[in-house]
């Protein structure tokens, strides 16, 4: 049996890890009841019992002098350091967008997909529903007004985008060069915003 200054100290390490690697994004679809649900029953008795532990062992330190619970404070202390610090690692190394662009033919004005392009040759699509929030992304290339996109056969990126691209600034799209036919209206973006400097045509 572990003592209680390393049990408590693993349950805190195991929990704040699992934080930690639940608040990185990742590509994929967020029911939003889906996302109450995880909050109630799992992010939050996490964070209670976190904080309750948290507690414990900052009054059993303070009040009965136990110094064998200067451990279970240290790795607090590093998960809180290591939390915030993967956030600004995740914001430094997150790269700039160069181009924002909505869905030109959609049914909705408010629910409109949303298509990025990023610096390192990134790319991103985002969808809003009524009751989800999807996020695809990948890679692409750029050559001149050409941009190729690599859509790794994921469906639902392949309902929203073409593997071809023109950029027309003048007219602010981007316009699907292989797709002509009206069902594939949806793959039409009108630029919102961008980045002269990126571009060399």
């Amino acid at each position: 049996m572990l003592p209680k200054k390393y049990l408590t100290s693993l349950i805190l390490l195991c929990i704040g890890v699992l934080i930690i690697i639940l608040h990185f994004p990742r590509d994929g679809c967020k029911n939003a009841y889906v996302e109450a649900f995880k909050y109630v029953f799992l992010y939050t008795p996490l964070i209670i019992t976190f904080f309750v532990l948290t507690g414990i062992s900052i009054y059993k330190l303070a009040y009965h002098q136990e110094k064998n619970y200067w451990l279970p404070v240290k790795t607090v202390v590093f998960l809180i350091v290591a939390y915030f610090l993967s956030s600004f690692i995740q914001n430094i190394f997150e790269s700039r967008i160069i181009l924002q662009a909505s869905n030109l033919l959609s049914e909705t004005q408010s629910n409109r997909p949303e298509f990025i392009l990023r610096s390192n040759n990134k790319f991103e699509l985002h969808i809003q529903y009524i009751e989800a929030s999807c996020v695809w992304s990948g890679k692409y290339q750029l050559h001149e007004d050409t941009l190729m996109l690599h859509l790794n056969k994921i469906k639902e990126i392949e309902d929203y985008l073409s593997p071809v691209y023109l950029i027309d600034f003048n007219n602010k799209l981007v316009s699907p060069i292989s797709e002509t036919s009206t069902e594939d209206s949806t793959k039409y973006w009108s630029i919102i915003s961008y980045n002269a400097n990126e571009f060399d045509f």
